[in-house]
């Protein structure tokens, strides 16, 4: 293999490793299980109020990959049942040469005001937007038959202030519409969970009366249960792994199972970091072996980084104490 060759070949193993698709654990199977009850129920009507599910928790524990999976399972089920409608003559197909959209997802990349996020959601449908954002959105969402928007980051909007009355107001008007929207946020329920200012009250209580709060835990161990499904994570990652001189199976799922557990504290995101750019430094050694003395170079996310050390070293030595979640 030439130089050339073998940068490429790096390079599309390095790809692979880091496009893991969602791992059906519990607790997002939890998640996804209520948001499929949620969507089978939804009528999509504007005489219906539509509930607003948020998924909430801490960063690291995998609600994006949760809300991602399941706007390409609604993206899949709203197209088949569109075409049905329309096969069976229930519905008239469009004839205005709008591009149909039933699932939008929005990752928020910045801080928004209520007039960039209608926006910002009308450049993801294609549609032109005029002076008036909020007219040119509800006529975006009507032409495009968009039936679910999946708004995530949604931390970024300042909900203290003028702006997240705002949008308070604009996620209501959406539904109203009968457009279901599902929130996507890191320890974002407090929203909803604690008194705000005077001027701000009438929007809170009326998103209370809305949102749907939904938790993602981080994955526990300790218990042989929550122990049985780190390895069945652990093993997923072992049979992704694409290098030429891995241990025999195992060494990841069994041997390293409480190793990597306690290294990244059960935050996904923070397992998948470690396993990547373990990967990637084996891929540049040319050992194509990942153990855990190169497991332990890798530095890992501040808030499992801090203390990490410490918590391997009473590992080793029989004293580490598994916290119950």
């Amino acid at each position: 293999m030439t130089t050339r060759d073998r940068m490429l070949y790096d390079h599309d193993r390095a790809m692979w490793h880091a496009t893991v698709p969602l791992l059906r654990t519990s607790q997002a199977s939890a998640v996804l299980d209520q948001l499929t009850t949620i969507g089978t129920a939804a009528s999509n009507l504007s005489m219906h109020q539509q509930g607003v599910p948020l998924i909430n928790g801490e960063p690291g524990v995998g609600k994006s990959m949760i809300a991602r999976s399941y706007a390409a399972d609604e993206m899949i089920r709203l197209t088949v049942l569109r075409e049905l409608e329309i096969e069976r003559g229930h519905r008239e197909p469009a004839h205005d040469g709008a591009l149909i959209r039933p699932v939008i997802y929005a990752s928020l990349p910045a801080a928004m005001s209520r007039i960039e996020l209608e926006r910002h959601l009308c450049e993801l449908l294609g549609w032109p937007v005029s002076r008036n954002s909020s007219a040119s959105l509800a006529a975006a969402l009507q032409a495009c038959e968009t039936k679910l928007i999946v708004i995530d980051e949604i931390q970024f909007i300042g909900f203290h202030g003028a702006t997240g009355r705002q949008v308070h107001n604009l996620i209501r008007g959406i539904t109203n519409q009968g457009v279901r929207v599902l929130l996507c946020g890191n320890d974002i329920a407090w929203v909803i969970g604690e008194r705000s200012a005077p001027d701000q009250e009438n929007s809170r209580r009326q998103s209370r009366g809305r949102w749907i709060p939904l938790e993602v835990p981080k994955m526990p161990y300790g218990e042989a249960d929550a122990k049985a499904e780190w390895a069945e994570v652990l093993e997923e990652y072992e049979q992704r792994l694409r290098l030429s001189n891995l241990l025999p199976q195992g060494w990841l799922s069994r041997d390293l199972a409480a190793y990597t557990w306690v290294s990244t504290l059960g935050y996904l995101n923070s397992l998948a970091t470690l396993i990547r750019h373990a990967s990637a430094a084996a891929m540049l050694s040319g050992t194509e072996r990942i153990d855990r003395a190169l497991l332990d170079t890798v530095p890992l996310e501040e808030a499992v980084e801090d203390g990490r050390h410490s918590r391997l070293a009473l590992l080793d030595a029989g004293k580490y104490v598994f916290p119950k979640l």
